[in-house]
């Protein structure tokens, strides 16, 4: 991104490539200009077409382009999700307790289904924050870009939900990691949750979603413990991310890693493996 922060609907979404492994990159190429923000960027290995999305600040949308010749050049603009209400500027992106949580898409090529899926969080109509999935090619409910309506990812709307990450399975299944503050009646204080979902964003049956420390010594984190007097007090990242892989000391088990940030009386950076 080229942020102009005196003058934010001048700035650019830029992309450049490299094809010797990272020693050179092409000048850069503008792929949307505007009060565009939070890119993200896939890519399909086996064809080489690559995708990028962002938030279109103005219009309170999700979009994405993409390349069909590895990044040199890209097409028109889709609109991923449109409607509702995205936490895209200050002081709405604030949550309770949090100083800022915008809904930053999270992205990711399923080269087992051959789709395009993005994960992001938003406000539902009793202002908490949920998190939605969308995808693309759509395959039943499309809207007219070819994108999947959002669907619903966490299984419990009490409180807020937020900052989602994603990967995929051999299977091609989804495994969404997500911030949750189900378990706290003030909803302040979270816990890393993951959905564990079909390609096409719909429940496992026998699949709810699930905190991923189960044991009883996992404290909820409090956002307010953090920092006193430290003016990044309440700010606990805007990033969380989760991979799968194989381990071939356990068979072979397929097992999520996901990133994420705790908070004890400091903000740490933990990793955490999902059994699924």
């Amino acid at each position: 991104m080229q942020l102009d922060m005196n003058f934010p609907d001048r700035s650019w979404l830029l992309v450049s490539r490299s094809t010797d492994g990272g020693q050179t990159f092409t000048a850069p190429y503008g792929v949307a200009y505007g009060n565009v923000h939070f890119p993200g960027i896939a890519a399909d290995a086996n064809t080489g077409r690559v995708s990028v999305t962002w938030v279109n600040v103005a219009q309170n949308d999700i979009r994405a382009a993409h390349s069909s010749n590895f990044g040199d050049t890209f097409g028109s603009h889709e609109v991923a999700w449109v409607g509702g209400d995205l936490l895209t500027r200050a002081p709405g992106w604030a949550l309770n307790a949090i100083a800022r949580a915008p809904s930053i898409p999270m992205i990711r090529y399923n080269h087992i289904a051959n789709r395009l899926t993005v994960v992001y969080h938003a406000r539902n109509g009793s202002n908490l924050t949920d998190v939605f999935v969308t995808y693309s090619p759509c395959s039943t409910n499309c809207n007219f870009w070819n994108w999947e309506i959002p669907k619903l990812v966490n299984d419990n709307t009490t409180n807020d939900q937020f900052f989602p990450g994603i990967d995929y399975t051999s299977a091609g299944n989804l495994v969404v990691t997500l911030y949750d503050r189900r378990e706290d009646g003030n909803n302040r204080d979270y816990q890393q949750y993951f959905a564990y979902l079909t390609s096409t964003g719909d429940a496992i049956a026998g699949e709810p979603n699930r905190r991923i420390c189960r044991d009883a010594a996992c404290t909820a984190n409090n956002p307010n413990a953090a920092g006193a007097g430290d003016p990044f007090r309440n700010f606990i990242g805007d990033y969380q991310d989760v991979w799968t892989d194989t381990y071939p000391s356990e068979g072979n088990a397929e097992r999520g890693i996901s990133a994420w940030i705790g908070i004890g009386n400091v903000e740490d950076t933990y990793l955490s493996r999902i059994w699924f």
